[in-house]
Formats: C-alpha cells, sequence, structure tokens
C-alpha cells in the first residue's frame, strides 16, 4: 500500500513539475500549429484565385467591359479580350498599365497606391487619352471606418469622378479636389463624405499624387498608348 501511495505522489509530482508543463505546451503548440499551416496550405490557391477575380472584376468594372458570366473565368477571358496590360517601370517603381482601344477613342488606366486614415487605399483609375478626364474610379482595398470613410466605395460618391476634369494647370494639390473650394462652379471638383473629412482629404492627397506620377511616367513613354493603338 506504501509503494502504490508513492506511485501515485511520484505522478502527480510529475503532472505538477516544470517540465511535464513545458511538455504539454509544446505539445499544444504543435497542435494548433500544424492545423493552422494545413488549413493555410488547403485554402492559399482559393485566396489567389479570389484575389484574382476581385482585380479582374474591378477592372472590367473600371473600364465598363462586357462580361459574359460570373466566374473567374469569365472576367479573366474580359480582362484578357478588352485591355492591353504594359508593365513599365519608372524612376524605380513598377507601373501595372491598362489600355482599351476597342471603343474608338482609347482609354488608359493604372493601379494606384494610396493611404487613407487607417491603413491603404488602392484601386483603379481610368483616364481618357489625353489624360485630361478622369473616367472611373474603383477601389481595390480600403479599411477606413465602416459607415464612415468606407462609404467611398459607395456608388453615388464614385460616380462623382465620372467625367471630372483634371487641373493639370493647378498645383499638385488641387487639381482634383474633395469637398468645398471658394471656385463657382469648379470642373475638378468633387462632394466629401460627411463626417469622413480625414478620409475624403487622404484620398484627394493620394488621388493627386498618384495622378502626378502617372503624367510623368507617360510623358517619359510617350508611346505606352501608340505602339498598340495604330
Amino acid at each position: 500500500m506504501d509503494e502504490e501511495n508513492q506511485g501515485s505522489q511520484g505522478e502527480t509530482m510529475k503532472k505538477d513539475s516544470t517540465a511535464y508543463t513545458v511538455f504539454f505546451i509544446l505539445s499544444l503548440t504543435l497542435f494548433f500549429g500544424t492545423g493552422v499551416s494545413l488549413v493555410h496550405h488547403l485554402t492559399r490557391d482559393m485566396l489567389a484565385e479570389n484575389e484574382v477575380m476581385h482585380m479582374n472584376r474591378t477592372l472590367t468594372t473600371a473600364f465598363s467591359l462586357d462580361v459574359t458570366g460570373d466566374t473567374p473565368s469569365h472576367y479573366l477571358e474580359a480582362v484578357e479580350t478588352g485591355l492591353i496590360k504594359k508593365e513599365i517601370t519608372h524612376q524605380g517603381r513598377q507601373w501595372n498599365v491598362y489600355v482599351r482601344d476597342d471603343r474608338g477613342e482609347p482609354a488608359i488606366g493604372f493601379i494606384f497606391k494610396g493611404r487613407g486614415i487607417w491603413d491603404v487605399i488602392n484601386g483603379v483609375i481610368v483616364l481618357s487619352s489625353d489624360l485630361e478626364t478622369l473616367l472611373s474610379l474603383q477601389f481595390l482595398e480600403q479599411h477606413e471606418t465602416p459607415g464612415l470613410g468606407a462609404r467611398i466605395e459607395e456608388e453615388w460618391f464614385k460616380n462623382e469622378f465620372k467625367g471630372l476634369t483634371i487641373a493639370w494647370e493647378k498645383p499638385r494639390n488641387q487639381r482634383i479636389i474633395i469637398g468645398t473650394t471658394p471656385e463657382p462652379d469648379p470642373v475638378n471638383q468633387v462632394d466629401s463624405i460627411t463626417g469622413a473629412t480625414q478620409t475624403s482629404k487622404a484620398l484627394m492627397d493620394s488621388l493627386n499624387r498618384e495622378l502626378d506620377s502617372f503624367k510623368r511616367m507617360v510623358e517619359d513613354n510617350p508611346n505606352i498608348l501608340g505602339d498598340d493603338h495604330d
């Protein structure tokens, strides 16, 4: 009986020991770590496919391309047949540029990269071939406050940019105005979002900065439209 009690006490001491605790924690970590890795491996391809579809769907919306269905292959086909993609390196930056030339007057677009209040704001800007008019603005990624800054994705706000004139003659930060301006009947101004003044300003700064950089890139690559449009 004494030996049995001693054995039982020994097991209890082992379970209460530091070595047992460390072993138990390591086992749990290995178990859950393996589970997370397995889930990541199984969903990696699906996430990558969804990301590509989101990009292609945004491009079809921005360029008003015809899409025959609602699957990843349909959006891919619309982009591949309706747009010419060019990758151009300019001053250390890789530009993804898209040209649509199947509807008479060509349009040119690019992926813009900006920042909001909390995180990145990325999307697609489409311009007329002379860069004078903004034809479309669509968003790929934003993390602004729901109900406030996140309202930049609402259709009424994005529609304000259709046909907007870019005032290239003005200082860089005033070529597109989001919000009020003292000028009467401005052709380069859209309304800001009520309650989201900071997001509106951050977006305005990002758009003006990206448009300026894009124009400089086009000026240094004058055949960006002509190579494939002739």
